[in-house]
């Protein structure tokens, strides 16, 4: 089996490094990296998206944001209980006032650590920059010492005069995620083998083919530019084929008379 390929999308240049390093030591991994936060971190993923990777590794909002912008599988980076212990302990130890402001998946491990030590941190989840200005415009109001943070809130922090504290993910965490991007690929692999195959085979053929969804919006064409007035008659007859199951056309094209063939098919609940 070939390699994994894992685009790394990495908040800060020490996660890039340390991606880059784990990936070599273990086999079967090829990883290329960048550092990319939130819409950086998303634009790189699409200037990407023709380069065969199988797989995206990223962290927090930056891997929520990508999600919406790729098909590939995005294996998120966690925060360990440990990562978070690290990072309360060292404000622990500063003795300053402490807000802990991050993503869903940052705050839900570090509930459970006040629950468990009894720490006094007060918990700010936020999911978006809009939503990180505001809860730290409201802390620095309220004269807050210190603010435990991932990159983004971090890089933020700064303009409202907040020291900050970055969680930073051990080795640890970003070994899983490397270890669980394989196995999703390995589980994926003959899947996306069997769609190759398919797809080779219907490219190999003599018709040309476009596949439409209910709204008329192209899934799949093996013909590189049908054009667009062909494009706008097929989506106008898909109700009907949709009614009928299959249907006859012809329309006149470049001085050419097409044969047109519509079958509704199944695919899934569409």
């Amino acid at each position: 089996m070939k390699k994994t390929r894992i685009l790394g999308i990495a908040p800060y240049e020490g996660m890039r490094t340390l991606m880059v390093q784990l990936a070599e030591e273990m086999e079967g991994v090829e990883m290329t990296a960048y550092v990319g936060d939130m819409e950086t971190g998303a634009s790189i993923v699409r200037q990407h998206a023709q380069d065969g990777f199988d797989v995206i590794l990223s962290r927090g909002g930056t891997a929520e944001l990508i999600r919406g912008q790729t098909q590939l599988p995005v294996v998120e980076i966690d925060l360990s209980l440990y990562d978070l212990l690290r990072a309360m302990r060292l404000a622990e130890i500063s003795n300053s006032s402490c807000a802990l402001v991050g993503f869903p998946a940052i705050t839900r491990n570090a509930t459970y650590l006040c629950d468990v030590l009894n720490y006094r941190i007060e918990l700010n989840t936020i999911h978006d920059e809009a939503e990180a200005r505001t809860v730290l415009r409201r802390l620095a109001a309220q004269g807050c010492q210190m603010v435990l943070c991932d990159m983004i809130t971090n890089s933020l922090a700064h303009e409202y005069g907040l020291p900050a504290m970055l969680i930073v993910s051990g080795g640890e965490s970003v070994r899983s995620a490397i270890e669980h991007a394989v196995t999703i690929n390995r589980s994926f692999y003959p899947l996306r083998r069997k769609a190759e195959l398919m797809e080779s085979v219907l490219f190999s053929g003599h018709e040309r083919l476009l596949v439409m969804d209910g709204d008329g919006n192209i899934l799949f064409q093996t013909d590189e530019d049908p054009g667009e007035p062909l494009i706008s008659r097929c989506a106008e007859w898909v109700p009907s084929v949709l009614r009928d199951g299959c249907r006859k056309f012809f329309f006149a094209s470049g001085g050419k008379q097409l044969h047109i063939t519509g079958t509704a098919i199944q695919a899934g609940q569409q």
